[in-house]
């Protein structure tokens, strides 16, 4: 089931297309939650093309402003699950979320009184049991293969001008596999002007290392106690976030796609084969990219579309 090869997309011809634009509206909105580090906005063409094939709004939800108000050493996700969970209130509600923003779509939906007729999740950074009870340790005392997350705090993050800056970026992984109408979305939305007469990144950097210290190292599994009677003991400034174990299976939307990237960084095989276990209402599928939304949207779209337009009239 788990390949490492490059996942060969078919491509949607000019006809599949307007079929589907054709058929009915299986939801009445779209709530998006983007990835640590990018502004909804910058996700326009994603968005824009989902909006058009299932016929209904988006509903965009920026969370980064929710932590890290003192500092990283002081994060919490609770406010950002709270957002989240607000938007996700309503009948026909299709949940999209990429990376961090998939994780909260998931947490809001188990744990926040979110709802949802179905989801779209991108690579959530969600680990087997055993990998999170070790990276506990590791995003506690910023070591290992936490440092390079945690390095994001201390990265340039100004610039005179917003072209200087985008040639500086377009330079970086992952910022330089992106695709133009995202680059350029990022231009607009991902800088903003300082007050002293240059350009910055709209998120800080240390909110988003405060989001990567704040990574669940936790995912719900049915049948077993809450881990938060057993995680008293360690010091939880850093890592708050927790799933509630029971039932969390029985909880899952009743009907969602999962796509996983294989990238080591971001999830491992042993991963997502827990995953398969924890959310079995989910179907699971392979992607070239952890950062496939931004860097091909219209590929990532109809990924989406193919899953949930399939058999509709």
């Amino acid at each position: 089931m788990f390949t490492k090869t490059r996942p060969q997309y078919r491509v949607i011809t000019p006809a599949e297309r307007a079929a589907r634009l054709q058929r009915r509206r299986p939801f009445s909105k779209i709530v998006f939650v983007p990835a640590n580090g990018y502004p909804a906005l910058v996700y326009t063409p994603f968005m824009n093309e989902l909006a058009q094939l299932f016929k209904c709004d988006v509903s965009y939800v920026e969370v980064h402003d929710t932590i890290a108000k003192n500092g990283v050493e002081d994060c919490s996700w609770e406010p950002a699950l709270v957002r989240v969970a607000n938007e996700l209130q309503g009948k026909g509600i299709l949940a999209v979320g990429h990376s961090m923003g998939a994780l909260l779509t998931l947490g809001a939906l188990h744990s926040y009184g979110g709802s949802a007729q179905a989801c779209a999740l991108f690579d959530p950074p969600m680990y087997r049991p055993l990998k999170r009870l070790l990276m506990e340790p590791l995003m506690r005392y910023r070591i290992g293969p936490v440092s390079k997350y945690l390095s994001s705090q201390h990265r340039r993050a100004k610039w005179p001008s917003r072209d200087e800056a985008m040639a500086y970026l377009e330079q970086k992984y992952p910022i330089r596999n992106f695709h133009p109408e995202i680059l350029h979305n990022f231009k607009l939305h991902g800088l903003r002007e300082t007050d002293d007469g240059e350009v910055s990144l709209v998120f800080p950097p240390v909110a988003e290392a405060a989001f990567f210290l704040g990574i669940p190292t936790d995912l719900p599994l049915p049948g077993k106690p809450s881990i938060r009677s057993v995680q008293v003991y360690l010091n939880r400034r850093f890592s708050d976030f927790f799933f509630p174990m029971q039932q969390a299976a029985s909880q899952s939307p009743e009907s969602g796609c999962y796509f996983y990237s294989l990238q080591e960084e971001f999830g491992s095989e042993s991963d997502y084969r827990a995953n398969m276990m924890v959310l079995p209402k989910f179907d699971f599928f392979p992607v070239a990219s952890h950062f496939l939304p931004l860097e091909s949207p219209y590929q990532a779209a109809n990924l989406v579309a193919e899953r949930f337009l399939v058999g509709e009239s």
